[in-house]
């Protein structure tokens, strides 16, 4: 079984699609903090621009949540927005403050769409560590829709 959490308005098939808000029919509401998978029973997690709106403690739990329910072997593929990058663009006078604003807090449209943690490579190597995941790929990206990203594909040692 694979899960898309906080999928929004973007499911994926092949996955459970589990977000806050219900945004489309495929849509199961949940607490992705909270999950009533068996220990050891997802074969993988996809979670795109997500973990920026966990506050420390949360983004922990969530990395303990995805642990705990993946399988051994099994993967986690997040994406999220840079931090170092928005930064540095913003100091290069490459983005307004009022850009660089809104990606620091988020667009706020509902309660769940404020930006609480900095997302950058060094943060994630850590928290991979200290949960016991093995990065198979850490990268930035920029795509079409969405600039200056990190990509990470790890996996549950």
């Amino acid at each position: 079984m694979n899960l898309n959490l906080g999928s929004g308005e973007r499911n994926r098939e092949g996955y459970v699609n589990i977000d806050a808000v219900k945004r489309t029919d495929e849509t199961i509401v949940g607490d992705i903090l909270h999950l009533e998978y068996a220990d050891g029973s997802i074969d993988k997690i996809f979670s795109e621009h997500v973990i920026e709106h966990f506050d420390r403690k949360d983004l922990d739990r969530f990395f303990g949540e995805c642990r705990r329910m993946l399988k051994q072997g099994g993967e986690i593929e997040l994406i999220a927005p840079c931090f170092k990058t928005w930064i540095q663009r913003y100091a290069k006078g490459e983005i307004s403050m009022s850009e660089l604003d809104l990606f620091l807090y988020g667009p706020q449209l509902h309660p769940y769409d404020y930006h609480r943690g900095a997302i950058y490579n060094e943060m994630l190597i850590s928290i991979c560590e200290r949960w016991g995941f093995q990065i198979a790929e850490l990268h930035y990206q920029d795509r079409v829709h969405s600039m200056w990203e990190i990509y990470l594909r790890a996996i549950k040692k």
